[in-house]
């Protein structure tokens, strides 16, 4: 079991900002004018059902479900969540046109948006009928389009870190990577999203050692010493807090550019949420192996070095 530092219970008021404005639908900016046009759209189920393309089970449901404001959804799916959860994840798997799949994969995720505890529920729906949650979901991630990259990378993110079910290696690997890809695309309007993914992964001590084994601390390092706002940059500087709870990561860290590229965030910042999670890393480092120690107090007394000639 992993043991916290007092840091920890500062900052899970953050975790749970995370999950408690996901759950009242709460998305991030860049994302929220697309999925509230996405949840307008009027799909054609008939049409599908007519060209054997789904089931008339699925038909059936879906055409049903997709009436129902979201108290009649919610009783359909307390009734029947087998069924809604086979019927989504069929459509994910087989359903070509890309509107449609965004339709879907954000009707998936308004499902966890009311309780995260569905998680469990579609895990245990996957292992009764014998089907995989990961792969439908991880191929999306190679598709063009935008959206349907970043809510198949948010449910994943979800998937793997909301229940005790874990994500395979493999797709794990495969994940990670792919997160990591986004921090150095080109003005990538969807960085925030990806930045709240790996929050989400990092929380989990398991995930944290094959992340940093894909280099992905100097992936951080990299996208901090980017022009970012200050919500950017806290919430990778939150990434990089998180892995140091790892003991094994933590004296790794001085290896990298972490210390000095943070050094000069908190030298700079004047948001009071950035300088507090800096320390707090900071304090975490100090409390681990003695590499850490070493790098720590050395970053601290040339921060107060830097400060005292400001």
């Amino acid at each position: 079991m992993t043991t916290y530092s007092a840091d920890y219970a500062v900052y899970r008021d953050d975790l749970a900002y995370m999950q408690d404005n996901s759950q009242k639908g709460v998305i991030l900016s860049r994302l929220e004018g697309k999925l509230l046009e996405i949840r307008s759209y009027h799909i054609n189920w008939e049409s599908y059902q007519q060209g054997n393309m789904i089931s008339q089970a699925d038909y059936q449901f879906i055409s049903h479900y997709d009436k129902q404001n979201l108290e009649g959804k919610k009783q359909l799916f307390e009734k029947d969540p087998e069924q809604c959860i086979c019927t989504m994840m069929t459509l994910i798997r087989e359903v070509a046109k890309e509107h449609v799949i965004q339709y879907v994969l954000v009707m998936l995720d308004d499902l966890l948006l009311v309780d995260k505890d569905r998680v469990k529920i579609i895990h245990q729906t996957a292992a009764k009928h014998n089907f995989n949650v990961w792969p439908p979901l991880k191929n999306l991630l190679n598709r063009d389009d935008q959206i349907i990259m970043h809510v198949a990378s948010r449910l994943l993110a979800k998937l793997s870190t909301f229940s005790k079910t874990k994500m395979p290696d493999s797709d794990l690997v495969f994940y990670l990577t792919w997160l990591k890809g986004q921090f150095s695309v080109p003005s990538n309007d969807y960085l925030q999203s990806a930045a709240e993914c790996l929050q989400w992964v990092l929380r989990v001590d398991e995930y944290r050692l094959p992340f940093v084994n894909a280099d992905g601390v100097d992936s951080l390092v990299s996208v901090l010493l980017s022009n970012l706002g200050f919500q950017l940059q806290y919430q990778f500087i939150f990434c990089i807090w998180m892995l140091s709870f790892n003991v094994e990561i933590a004296g790794r860290i001085g290896e990298n550019n972490v210390i000095p590229v943070m050094a000069d965030i908190l030298r700079t910042s004047q948001k009071e949420k950035v300088t507090r999670i800096i320390i707090a890393t900071f304090r975490n480092l100090l409390e681990k192996p003695e590499q850490s120690k070493m790098h720590a107090l050395h970053l601290f007394k040339a921060s107060c070095y830097r400060f005292s000639m400001c």
